[in-house]
């Protein structure tokens, strides 16, 4: 199949022709073959050593192959290795796997990729109905063939490639959404007064950001993790408080972050009084801008249904949104403020009672302008209009990137700047996973600046990824020969980059941190993380806890 996209040149009224080829197999055959060279088995590998190869070693994924699939055993098995075509069983003995899917980020999101890994346990794991046993190679080599000419003999053989949302959002019922979104979004603004604080339209409003976290230059880039899961007690304790309080797990997160970050730059220690002067440095002199976190939101059940003529059931594709929450960093130094009281037991009770306080109405304020954008109307759409400006914006930074380099000439009138994101474009978007030029959406609760006053900054704090639940995507009983023991998610990034990962399985909550340990001070993002974790233990797994500055 054959795509051709017409671009014109600049100061050219030509067009050059750029041809994306994809050749599909061309027997059941062909296609196990070409899926042989993105497969690698290991044996007598930690998860631990596999993780250090995809994320720090040789890049996997490549232009022959958007994915790549790693297994590892604990010790030597050749069960996975066996190439039989016979009625025997894959396997009746139970064996513990490692399971990786690697995916390039342009081939598919999160979700999707985690919804991938699903049916590939239903394929492996799950039983023959003819039989009721786990399914022999000759019976996955018909399912092969039966797929393979579905999609490529079949009534789909022309549309094997799953539309993109931009398609899709075209031919969006656009009434239908409006009346949904609008009856739900009317009962929200009148319940809650944020009409008040928030208009989706004003674009010359910006999403005011004055914290980020500061980079170092780097030569070389490493990727850790700071891993932390919780108990299913926990989480059951964590989701209970969170619903007393009207909030989701996601929204503590948001506001876990914004808490860290506080408690690191005004604490009394040098690293503090640096990230202090930096924060001046960088942000007019001020240290009392929001924080502006920013998140990716799946737009899968908004798309329309397919029409019959594309293949039905694919989840390659990517599907995400993003949108920005504000939160003020105003009122947390006035916490610590003298209360009155004469004793220092007197003190510290309403310091707790007002930490505590102010910490939930955080939560309660990222949940307000999450639902206040993602529920509106046009999200859809206004989602794709914002994927074309940062389409635009990465396009003129790859060009200004390949001219540093010398990989191409300087054109000849300079190109124009990209819409800055803050007072430090290089500072604020010097990764791809933090880049905050991308700002989909504008939710400043001030009001209008005057032509003549400075741009506020919008710089984004950190990223996050929050998948949500996995025990609604992960069907364990469509695959019973298998039993999932825990299920991760991370990232290959790239210098400097920072992205937090979140969702619950199992009942048991999984916060993964990632960063490149090249490009931070020593011990500032560690100081980070277990500042984060140890937010969501102070605030939503005990009910009377002794804050701390």
């Amino acid at each position: 199949m054959i795509v051709y996209y017409m671009i014109p040149p600049r100061n050219c009224c030509k067009f050059t022709i750029l041809s994306l080829r994809y050749d599909p197999p061309q027997s059941p055959q062909a296609a196990i073959e070409q899926f042989s060279t993105a497969v690698q088995f290991y044996t007598g590998v930690k998860p631990e050593e596999i993780t250090e190869m995809y994320t720090n070693g040789p890049r996997m994924c490549s232009s022959e192959h958007l994915t790549v699939l790693l297994l590892s055993t604990p010790e030597a098995d050749t069960t996975i290795l066996s190439d039989s075509t016979d009625d025997t069983p894959l396997t009746s003995e139970l064996q513990q796997y490692s399971i990786f899917l690697g995916v390039a980020h342009v081939a598919m999101d999160g979700v999707g990729t985690h919804v991938s890994t699903s049916q590939l346990f239903e394929l492996f794991g799950g039983l023959s109905s003819s039989t009721g046993r786990i399914r022999t190679n000759k019976e996955l080599f018909q399912l092969l063939e039966q797929e393979w000419t579905a999609r490529y003999r079949g009534p789909w053989a022309l549309h094997v490639i799953p539309p993109s949302v931009e398609e899709r959002a075209a031919s969006h019922d656009a009434p239908r959404a409006r009346a949904d979104f609008l009856e739900d979004q009317a009962r929200y603004i009148v319940s809650s007064g944020f009409f008040r604080q928030f208009s989706y339209y004003a674009d010359h409003f910006s999403s005011k950001g004055g914290h980020t976290i500061p980079r170092k230059p780097a030569k070389t880039r490493r990727n850790i993790y700071h891993d932390t899961l919780f108990t299913t007690d926990e989480t059951a304790l964590a989701l209970k408080r969170c619903k007393k309080e009207g909030v989701t797990i996601q929204n503590v997160i948001f506001a876990s972050c914004h808490l860290s970050w506080l408690r690191i730059l005004h604490g009394n220690s040098p690293l503090g009084e640096k990230l202090r002067e930096q924060t001046k440095a960088l942000f007019g002199g001020k240290l009392d801008w929001p924080s502006l976190l920013y998140t990716a939101v799946g737009m899968r059940g908004l798309l329309p249904p397919l029409p019959p003529s594309r293949v039905p059931h694919s989840h390659a594709m990517l599907s995400i949104g993003y949108y920005n929450v504000m939160l003020r960093t105003d009122e947390y130094l006035g916490l610590f403020s003298s209360s009155g009281a004469g004793t220092e037991e007197g003190r510290k009770k309403p310091l707790q009672i007002r930490l505590s306080k102010w910490f939930w109405n955080q939560a309660r304020e990222a949940r307000r302008q999450g639902e206040a954008l993602t529920k509106h109307p046009d999200f859809l759409s206004r989602s794709v209009e914002h994927g074309k400006d940062r389409c635009a914006r990465a396009k003129l930074f790859a060009e200004q990137d390949d001219v540093r380099r010398g990989l191409i000439p300087p054109t000849p009138s300079p190109s124009p700047s990209p819409p800055p994101s803050s007072p430090s474009q290089k500072q604020a978007s010097s990764a791809a996973n933090t880049n905050t030029s991308a700002s989909p959406n504008s939710n400043s609760r001030e009001a209008t600046p005057s032509a003549n006053a400075p741009k506020p900054p919008s710089a984004a704090l950190v990223g996050l990824s929050l998948i949500g639940d996995l025990d609604r995507v992960y069907k364990p009983h469509k695959f019973p020969s298998i039993k999932l023991l825990s299920s991760t998610s991370g990232t290959r990034k790239g210098p400097g980059a920072l992205l937090i990962f979140s969702h619950t399985f199992a009942g048991r909550l999984y916060i993964h941190v990632g960063w490149d340990k090249e490009g931070f001070e020593e011990g500032l993002m560690e100081d980070f993380a277990n500042g984060l974790v140890g937010c969501i233990r102070e605030f939503a797994l005990e009910d009377e806890v002794e804050p701390r500055l």
